[in-house]
């Protein structure tokens, strides 16, 4: 993992050479050209690669000076002498002394850079640039907010002429004793271990993830017990100062770089925005890279960004139609056009080399936790996302074709509704128990696992005994999150080499999947005969005909009787046939009849409960198409009327 991390840096040209590294200044303070006169301080959010101090460096220059400074780019108050309190002022004061020395020390190489020291010792310009900071309001000047100089229209940190003098300083800066070697654990070159610098750096860009603090390490070594051969702290995973900073900074730059987008209405009737989210499973943020040839890699993270699509991310360049089937139909041919260029090899460069990497890493307490790593090519994460997205099809409620799922929504499809107040982390943490075989199992094509398959049926299940389904207020979120947790279900028992369609299979060999099929069918018999009778059928009988259809069928099956003698017209036949169409798919061996399970595994359950999903699918489908049906039949009728009308 750490190789492909310095992989990453390397290829993105994120490595900076030893001394220098890349800042962002929050303030510039201006001189005139010739640097002796200061003339204001302007907010500012520029980057700069700037010249920078190690930890043993800044040591070994605060043993020699008292106080430790950078040199060019610096916090605000090194420069003023400035601090929040007077000891943080005392600080600064000593820093703003060693500030200056330097500059005197390389103005022999550059006449600039010794005129703005001699201006900046002046009492005048140092109190002009305290009253400057303390002017400015909103936002208000820190004295821990970095700052640079320009000198006229040119900042002196952009320029070489003292890049020969502070390499040379460096050098000053190191002890005089044998340095300690040991072999790089990210590079296996041997490199230099200071005795003083016992941390890797930290993760900055790691938010969402209930960190106890801002910023921290992803290896560390603060308890003995993760110690070994009698090594302290980092050098059990020893790597030189510039390798260790290296892959922090391509893991801070994946960070920032993995997002997902989603268009969003801010209100009900505004227009929708694009949002931008970090990537984020479960409760862990995910980073991901693609490797590979130069040409190649940015085919795949520009035109064909398979993992983007498994998140779930809205193209961000176009946002997608308002109607549910038309953003259904876009989405889902976005993503087959994606899964065929690749696997065709029709894409605009060759991409037979490109490989992918993703990293999922997570909080506890002050330390980040890398909960798991994964690489593998692009073609075959593009055979494995179309199988994952086929396993997870599923029509919905109503007979449409399914949205395809992000990974996050089947990953808390298993769990409780979110309470109103309840943060996210603490909601999603269960999802922690099946998180890792399940994104593994996305990009695999592996087993999902059984935790969240039992889960998911649980929860359908309860849903549908507390008539959630057809309620009119809680109806569209519980039908919403059934047909996620059924689509997990499915895609578990297809990984079990069970045959699942997407829609109702009336060949299904289960009379497991044919007793949900019929339980659905006696509820809109009775429905049909009786109109709304409150706990019908579903919630008196579902648990018990999930758990012992055979105790359960026999009296379903006398009541129906009375509400097929209810039916007039042809309705009456329409159950009787479909009734017994179904009953074929549980009848017994030769020509016996149809004889219900005594009891039902959790596969059977499974099966059940996708059985009596598709068969109400299937029924609203077509109650959906007679009406839509005779709705066309009497507009035709009424254009006839009034044609004929106009020639009469």
């Amino acid at each position: 993992m750490i190789h492909t991390l310095l992989e990453y840096a390397k290829d993105r040209n994120l490595v900076s050479r030893p001394g220098y590294t890349k800042k962002t200044v929050r303030w510039i303070l201006d001189f005139d050209a010739s640097g002796e006169r200061f003339t204001g301080l302007v907010k500012s959010d520029r980057e700069f690669l700037a010249p920078d101090l190690s930890h043993p460096e800044l040591s070994a220059l605060r043993a020699q000076k008292g106080q430790a400074a950078h040199f060019l780019v610096a916090p605000l108050g090194t420069f003023l002498g400035w601090g929040k309190d007077e000891k943080a002022e005392q600080t600064e004061r000593g820093r703003r002394k060693t500030l200056l020395w330097m500059l005197r020390e390389v103005g022999e190489v550059d006449s600039g850079l010794l005129a703005l020291s001699e201006a900046l010792i002046d009492d005048q310009v140092a109190q002009a640039m305290g009253q400057a900071a303390l002017s400015i309001k909103k936002p208000a000047a820190r004295p821990t907010d970095l700052a640079t100089i320009r000198l006229g229209s040119h900042f002196p940190v952009e320029e070489s002429t003292w890049h020969e003098w502070w390499d040379k300083f460096r050098v000053s800066l190191k002890p005089a004793t044998k340095p300690r070697l040991m072999a790089c654990f990210g590079t296996g070159d041997l490199v230099e271990i200071s005795s003083k610098k016992s941390t890797h750096p930290k993760l900055k860009k790691l938010s969402g993830v209930g960190l106890s603090q801002p910023h921290a390490p992803i290896i560390t070594f603060d308890k003995p017990a993760f110690e070994s051969y009698g090594l302290a702290q980092c050098a059990n995973a020893a790597m030189g100062n510039d390798t260790a900073k290296a892959y922090v900074d391509a893991l801070d730059n994946l960070l920032e770089k993995s997002v997902v987008y989603a268009w969003r209405r801010p209100k009900p009737k505004a227009e929708r925005e694009l949002r931008t989210d970090y990537a984020r499973l479960g409760g862990a943020r995910l980073a991901y890279w693609y490797t590979g040839p130069a040409n190649a890699r940015v085919e795949v993270e520009e035109r064909n960004d398979l993992i983007s699509l498994m998140l779930g991310s809205d193209n961000k360049d176009e946002a997608p139609p308002d109607y549910g089937e038309e953003q259904r139909v876009l989405a889902e041919s976005r993503l087959r056009q994606v899964i065929d260029r690749v696997r065709s090899g029709k894409t605009a460069q060759p991409i037979g080399d490109v490989r992918f990497c993703v990293l999922a890493l997570s909080g506890a307490g002050g330390r980040v936790m890398v909960r798991d790593f994964f690489e593998g090519t692009v073609l075959h994460l593009a055979e494995m996302t179309e199988q994952w997205f086929d396993d997870l099809a599923l029509d919905t409620y109503w007979g449409r074709p399914g949205y395809p799922p992000s990974l996050e929504q089947v990953l808390t499809a298993p769990l409780t509704d979110r309470k109103p107040k309840q943060q996210y982390l603490n909601w999603v943490a269960s999802a922690g128990a099946w998180r890792q075989a399940l994104w593994r199992a996305a990009i695999t094509g592996s087993r999902l696992p059984d935790t969240a398959f039992a889960r998911s049926l649980i929860a359908h299940n309860n849903t549908v005994v507390k008539g959630e389904l057809t309620d009119e207020e809680k109806g569209p979120t519980a039908r919403r999150l059934s047909h996620r947790r059924l689509a997990l279900v499915k895609a578990h028992l297809i990984r079990k080499g069970v045959t699942m369609k997407p829609a109702l299979d009336p060949e299904h060999p289960s009379p497991a999947y044919h007793c949900g099929r019929l339980l659905a069918t006696y509820d809109s018999l009775q429905r049909a005969a009786l109109g709304d009778v409150g706990a019908g059928v579903i919630q008196r009988y579902y648990g018990g005909a999930l758990t012992n259809p055979s105790g359960v069928f026999g009296q379903l099956s006398r009541m129906a009787q009375t509400h097929l003698s209810k039916l007039e017209g042809g309705l009456g036949h329409i159950y009787t046939e479909r009734i017994a169409e179904i009953h074929n798919g549980i009848k017994g061996e030769g020509d016996l009849p149809a004889s219900y399970p005594a009891a039902l595994s959790l596969d059977d359950q499974a099966l059940f409960a996708l059985g009596f999903w598709h068969q109400i699918a299937a029924t609203n489908k077509e109650i959906a198409e007679a009406a839509a049906k005779k709705k066309a039949h009497e507009a035709a009728a009424k254009n006839d009327q009034s044609t004929q009308e106009e020639k009469s």
